[in-house]
């Protein structure tokens, strides 16, 4: 196997057999470190996300787990082991990335049920949750692409075990690709980048990230009277790309945190 550069690691998801091959992903130490405080949590978030499994992550293939407060050693390997009780879930489960990048809004649909969606989502956020752009140049945004149907969101709910440490992001009710858990309203320019994985959603607290891990919320001016960020929860805006830290990313600059219409708790996005 070959090293990966100067100032990179690669984070191994799975490692080569004799009827697969190596799975990895090539991350810039300097570029996650703009995404987060705490790389090393970051790479068990990663894994969990695209695998579906939780674990830990250890250096170079040996038996030493890395600690969560531990910086990144370039040019090294961090291979990510599922806990017993998963390891035997790894591939079956993993996220379907092919459907990642398909069309996640509904414009396949009928307008009716795209105009529903849409709707419903704008009583919770009242507007573009990361920018304040108003409502007639908002669209809602699927978590779980609707071209996968109410089928997919079932098994990842069902694959994946509640969260002991967050209980408040039970999903164990969520059946439809449609229910606002699965939803955000964003701008045309947001929801465009979503879909083609240069924008991602980070949702903390989870079960490897603390608030206080992500950088701070970029946008400093005050919110309208009627939206707030909801207490002790936040949504950030991320780019995958390199940018500037103060390039806006369709309106919004990198690490913008969402807000939503006050006094509503009860079906914030899901940390799918």
């Amino acid at each position: 196997m070959s090293m990966p550069e100067s100032g990179h690691i690669w984070l191994i998801l799975h490692k080569s057999t004799l009827s697969s091959p190596s799975f990895y992903l090539d991350l810039e130490i300097a570029f996650v470190k703009t995404l987060c405080h705490k790389p090393i949590k970051y790479l068990k978030y990663l894994a969990c996300c695209i695998l579906g499994l939780r674990g830990e992550v250890f250096l170079n293939d040996s038996e030493q787990e890395v600690s969560g407060d531990e910086e990144l050693r370039e040019q090294s390997l961090y291979f990510f082991r599922p806990d017993a009780n998963d390891s035997d879930l790894l591939g079956p489960q993993a996220i379907d990335m092919d459907a990642v990048g398909e069309q996640s809004s509904v414009r396949g649909t009928p307008t009716i049920t795209r105009d529903k969606f849409r709707e419903e989502l704008l009583k919770r956020d009242l507007r573009c949750v990361f920018t304040g752009t108003r409502v007639s140049m908002v669209e809602g945004a699927h978590i779980i692409p609707f071209i996968k149907q109410d089928e997919w969101i079932q098994m990842i709910i069902q694959s994946r075990t509640p969260d002991p440490l967050h209980p408040h992001d039970n999903v164990q009710d969520l059946t439809s690709i449609n229910d606002t858990r699965n939803g955000i309203s964003v701008t045309a320019n947001i929801h465009q980048l979503l879909r083609i994985r240069e924008y991602a959603v980070l949702a903390t607290p989870n079960y490897y990230l603390e608030t206080g891990d992500v950088p701070s919320n970029a946008n400093t001016e005050p919110l309208r009277s009627e939206i707030a960020y909801p207490d002790g929860q936040r949504y950030t805006l991320q780019s995958l790309v390199p940018v500037d830290a103060f390039e806006p990313l369709g309106g919004a600059v990198p690490n913008t945190d969402a807000a939503f219409r006050k006094r509503n708790t009860d079906n914030l996005p899901s940390k799918l």
